[in-house]
């Protein structure tokens, strides 16, 4: 359309003088805003250094100028960071074989709890029917009382032999 032209042309005017703000180098003002200024905070991409100097890496520098630029919001960072958290079981602030092991290992061994857990009430549950069960027993009749069916290893997830009754 016609009247997007006005729009378009200013858009390209801006991101231009985003991305060329710095021009072919860097000041110790523009330095310290791209690695520790507001922007970089609300985004939680500042790192402490030792040495006292300030530092912006490329990724840093990509994230807060498309930010600037509008192609991605603040809210859209934080939640692509909020999914890489999750992966980063040892929060070592990087993805790698080893990150993937351990998150592996970390529900495996979180199944194995849910696991036992669920055995454990199973018996519970098992040990108690037991009970009713044999307050239900008459002198004539030692069928079992099958008003509720007992769980299966198979439909209750659990390795234990069901006792038999």
């Amino acid at each position: 359309m016609i009247s997007m032209i006005p729009l378009e042309l200013r858009r390209r005017r801006i991101e231009k003088a985003v991305l060329t703000q710095f021009g072919d180098s860097l000041d110790d003002s523009a330095l310290r805003e791209l690695a520790t200024g507001p922007l970089v905070r609300r985004l939680n991409l500042a790192t402490e250094h030792t040495g006292g100097l300030d530092e912006c890496t490329r990724e840093m520098f990509c994230l807060a100028m498309l930010v600037r630029l509008g192609k991605v919001t603040e809210e859209d960072i934080k939640l692509t960071f909020a999914a890489f958290k999750k992966l980063d079981v040892h929060d070592e602030k990087v993805l790698n074989s080893r990150a993937i092991i351990a998150g592996m290992i970390q529900k495996r061994r979180a199944n194995m709890e849910l696991n036992k857990v669920n055995c454990s009430q199973t018996m519970s549950n098992r040990s108690s029917r037991s009970m009713a069960s044999y307050g239900s027993l008459n002198s004539t009749s030692f069928a079992r009382n099958s008003s509720a069916p007992s769980p299966t290893p198979s439909n209750t997830g659990c390795d234990v032999p069901e006792e038999a009754t």
